[in-house]
């Protein structure tokens, strides 16, 4: 946790020296991308992925902070452990607190999970191909943003401008550059 104050911090001055600020972080960059992806159009930040996969896991389970931090450590055991349910549960089993836990509803309950992840996510999932396109989207949306005179860092799913207020036009590049990837694929 202290490692991770610290971090913000130094990045905090890093922008700060330079003039820039941190406009837009995406939020669920990969669930989000994927379920854009499947539906052919960009899924606003509004749409909380985090819920739409507890919906599909247990729709009659209050969501909870502690139940959204749960699919998000998990997510990605999901998405990418190209296993069977077994395989992951036992990837995931080996990297718990063991302490109460029964191996078998572990293997179970991952298997759920991810049947959870795709269905939220519209189907489909793209593996490892996912970063290739999320980085084409980002880039294309940065040389975008840079052409237009808009000083801009990207740092993996980041943008970090120097002038405020690109919200709108960043979600519009985001639209655009996914239209150009959903024709390519």
């Amino acid at each position: 946790m202290i490692y991770k104050i610290k971090k913000k911090i130094k990045r905090y001055w890093i922008k700060k020296g330079h003039d820039f600020v941190l406009e837009k972080d995406i939020r669920s960059s990969v669930p989000r991308l994927t379920l854009s992806l499947n539906k052919g159009y960009w899924v606003d930040e509004s749409v909380d992925i985090s819920e739409l996969i507890n919906n599909e896991f247990e729709l009659d389970k209050k969501f909870t902070k502690l139940r959204r931090n749960a699919i998000k450590d998990f997510h990605m055991s999901c998405y990418f452990d190209e296993g069977s349910d077994a395989v992951m549960g036992r990837n995931v089993w080996r990297r718990i607190d063991r302490e109460g836990a029964n191996k078998d509803e572990t293997y179970a309950l991952m298997g759920k999970l991810r049947e959870a992840v795709i269905k939220a996510e519209g189907g489909r999932l793209y593996g490892v191909e996912i970063f290739f396109i999320e980085s084409c989207i980002y880039l294309m949306t940065l040389y975008d943003l840079l052409c237009s005179g808009i000083d801009t860092w990207l740092v993996y799913d980041a943008f970090i401008v120097k002038v405020l207020k690109i919200r709108n036009n960043l979600k519009r590049w985001l639209r655009i550059q996914l239209r150009v990837i959903l024709r390519i694929f």
